[in-house]
C-alpha cells in the first residue's frame, strides 16, 4: 500500500531540517550542518547515480507503531506517543534511508547523538530499540554503558513502553533481564561494561550509552560481531561529562561526526548530531538555551527546569560547571586555567592526511631522556593558504613498554600498529632511528630544510646531521628564545592556521600541555606542571620556530597584486 506520505518533504522530519535550515528554529553549528546534509541527501536521493533512498512506507510504520503506545511516565503519561520534530530527524535518518539496490539493506551503520540532561534520551532509545527489533529477524540488540544501571535504564523504559498496550505486549516475552519479540525471536538485553565477557555475540544493534564514560574496549567488542549481519547499527549517545577528553573516544567520536556534518570527511555511513551552544558565554542567553535542548518548545516543564537550575548555578562556580556540561552539553575539557590549547579547537584542525613530498620540510626534535617518549615533527608553510602544517611521531623503547602504558594510561603498542610512533628495540631510543626516519623522508621526496633542537642531549643528532649536510638550527629552552613562538603557534591555532595530521599521542601532547609565565607575561611551555607528556608538541613549536623564521629562504613568495591598476 502506498504511504501517506507523496514524499519526504511532506514528514517532520524534512520540516525539522528545513526550519533549522532556514533559522525558524534556532540551532547550533552542527545541528545546522546535519540539517543541510539531510535536505542535500533528500535532493540527491531523486538522482540516479545516488545510492541510498528514503523509505516513506518505513516511516509511516514507524509513526503507527509508536502511536499504539503510551507515554509510560512524564507530563503526558498515558496519552499515546507523538515524537516531536527533532526526535523525528533521528529516527527517521536512522531507519528510513536504505540502499536503492537492497531496501532491506540500511544506510547508516554507526551514530553518533549529544543531548543533554532531561531531553527524552533514555526514550528515545527504547523507541529505536524498538524499531531495531523488528527491523531484523532473529536479531540481537543490546544496551551498554559503563554501568550496568546506565544499561538497564533504556531497557526499563522499552518495557515499560511495550507495557502500556495488552495486545502488542502479548507479543513480546519481558523478562527482568530480556526482552523477546516473539514473531522475528529477536531480543534486546542490557550489557555490563565487563566487555571481556561481551566477545561472541552478534548484534544487529548496539546503544552505546553515556558512551563518554564508557571503556573503548566495550564499543570494540559489541561490534566486533557486525560483520554477520546485513545492517548493523551501533548508537553512541551521550551527554557531555566533566572528563579529560584526551584519548576519549566519545571525544573523537563528536568530532568526527562534526566533521562528517560540515562535509569535511566523506562517510555517507555515518550519521550523527550534536546538541549544544556554539559559545560558552551563550549560557547566559536563555532565548539561546535550546540551542542544546531540542525539546523545549514542546515540553514544558523543561524550561522551568532550566531556569531553577540555572538561578543556584549563577552564585556557585562548581553547579555553573555542572549546568554548562550536563545542560547545555558544552565541553570543558580540563580546569587548569593555565592549560595551553583548547583540545576542542586544536582538534578541529586535524586532517587525515597531509602530503609533504616536494616540500621543504622543517623538523623540530625534542630528545628528552632517551629512556622514554622521543619526538620528531616536521612543519612545511603553504604560501596559497598561509597555514602551517605538521605532522609528528613518536620514539618509545619497546623494553619497559608495558609500565610506559600504565603510567601514562596511553596504548603505545596500539598507536605502534598504527605507524603514529615507533617502538625501538631494547630500553632506550637510538637516535639513530630519529635520523633513519628524516633519511627516509628525504628517499620519500620529501626536501630536508633544517632540524632544530635544543642542545640537551642532542650532540649524537648534531654530529650526524654535520656528517649527512642536513642544516641545523639551535634553540634553547628559555623565555627568551621561546616564548613568542609559543604564542604565536597558539593563535595560530585558534585562527585555523596551523593544521596537523591525525595522531593521537599529538593530541594527547596538545591537551597535557600548560604553560608558565615570567613577571613580563612571557610564556612557555612548562613540562613540570603539565599533567603527562608534552613532547610531541614541544617539538612541534621548535619546528614552528624554524619555519616561520627561515620559509621564505625555502618558499616561492606569493604576492596579491589584484590592486594594481
Amino acid at each position: 500500500m502506498a504511504s501517506k506520505y507523496p514524499s519526504v518533504y511532506h514528514t517532520q522530519a524534512y520540516a525539522y531540517a528545513y526550519d533549522v535550515v532556514e533559522g525558524n528554529v534556532l540551532a547550533c553549528k552542527d545541528v545546522i550542518n546535519a540539517c543541510q546534509r539531510f535536505i542535500d541527501d533528500c535532493v540527491n536521493s531523486d538522482l540516479a547515480p545516488y545510492e541510498f533512498y528514503f523509505d516513506l512506507d518505513q516511516y509511516e510504520d514507524m509513526e503507527k507503531t509508536f502511536a499504539r503506545f503510551k507515554f509510560a511516565g512524564g507530563e503526558r503519561t498515558g496519552q499515546p506517543i507523538e515524537l516531536v520534530p527533532p526526535q523525528w530527524f533521528i529516527v527517521a535518518n536512522l531507519f528510513c534511508w536504505r540502499y536503492k539496490s537492497n531496501p532491506k539493506k540500511r544506510r547508516f551503520r554507526s551514530a553518533m547523538v549529544m543531548i543533554p540532561r532531561k531531553n527524552a534520551k533514555s526514550f528515545d532509545c527504547a523507541l529505536i530499540a524498538i524499531v531495531a527489533m523488528r527491523d531484523e529477524d532473529y536479531g540481537e540488540c543490546y544496551s551498554a554503558a559503563s554501568k550496568y544501571d546506565q544499561a538497564k535504564l533504556s531497557f526499563e523504559q522499552c518495557s515499560n513502553i511495550i507495557g502500556t498496550n495488552a495486545k502488542i505486549k502479548r507479543k513480546f516475552k519481558l523478562n527482568k533481564n530480556e526482552i523477546i519479540m516473539k514473531r522475528n525471536k529477536s531480543i534486546f538485553k542490557p550489557m555490563s561494561s565487563d566487555y571481556k565477557t561481551l566477545d561472541g555475540v552478534s548484534p544487529n544493534f548496539v546503544l552505546l550509552d553515556e558512551a563518554f564514560v564508557m571503556d573503548e574496549g566495550v564499543r570494540s567488542s559489541m561490534t566486533s560481531g557486525f560483520g554477520q549481519r546485513l545492517s548493523p547499527l551501533a548508537v553512541a549517545i551521550s551527554t557531555s561529562y566533566d572528563v579529560k577528553m584526551t584519548g576519549n573516544w566519545a571525544y573523537d567520536e563528536m568530532i568526527y561526526t562534526k566533521k562528517v556534518n560540515a562535509g569535511e570527511i566523506d562517510n555517507p555511513r555515518h550519521f550523527g548530531i550534536i546538541y549544544s551552544l556554539d559559545d560558552e558565554k551563550d549560557v547566559h542567553d536563555k532565548e539561546k538555551w535550546i540551542m542544546a535542548n531540542p525539546l523545549m518548545p514542546y515540553v514544558s516543564t523543561l524550561a522551568e527546569d532550566l531556569e531553577e537550575e540555572y538561578k543556584k548555578a549563577i552564585h556557585s562556580n562548581a553547579l555553573m560547571r555542572n549546568f554548562k556540561i550536563k545542560r547545555m552539553n558544552l565541553i570543558l575539557d580540563g580546569t587548569n586555567i593555565d592549560n595551553y590549547i583548547h583540545l576542542p579547537t586544536w582538534k578541529m584542525n586535524q586532517l587525515e592526511h597531509i602530503d609533504f613530498k616536494g616540500k621543504y620540510a622543517f623538523y623540530g626534535v625534542d630528545l628528552s631522556v632517551n629512556t622514554d617518549l622521543t619526538a620528531i615533527v616536521k612543519c612545511i608553510y603553504d604560501p596559497v593558504d598561509d597555514t602551517y602544517l605538521f605532522k609528528a611521531h613518536g620514539f618509545i623503547p619497546k623494553a619497559n613498554i608495558e609500565q610506559l602504558e600504565v603510567r601514562d594510561g596511553i596504548p603505545y603498542r596500539q598507536y605502534a600498529d598504527e605507524g603514529y610512533i615507533t617502538l625501538c628495540d631494547g630500553p632506550i631510543v637510538d637516535y639513530e632511528d630519529l635520523v633513519d626516519y628524516i633519511l627516509n623522508d628525504q628517499a620519500q621526496g620529501i626536501n630536508i630544510a633544517m632540524v632544530a633542537y635544543d642542545p640537551y642531549n642532542s650532540d649524537y643528532l648534531l654530529k650526524r646531521c654535520e656528517e649527512l649536510g642536513i642544516n641545523t638550527f639551535c634553540i634553547r629552552q628559555g623565555f627568551n628564545q621561546l616564548s613568542g613562538p609559543t604564542k604565536l603557534f597558539r593563535t595560530y591555532v585558534y585562527k585555523g592556521k596551523i593544521l596537523h595530521e591525525k595522531n593521537p599521542v599529538f593530541d594527547w601532547c596538545a591537551g597535557n600541555a600548560v604553560t608558565a609565565k615570567d613577571r613580563f607575561n612571557n610564556e612557555i611551555l612548562d613540562k613540570l606542571k603539565s599533567t603527562n607528556k608534552i613532547d610531541l608538541l614541544a617539538a612541534s613549536i621548535f619546528a614552528f620556530k624554524t619555519c616561520d623564521k627561515e620559509k621564505w629562504n625555502y618558499t616561492e613568495k606569493v604576492f596579491d597584486d589584484s590592486y594594481i591598476c
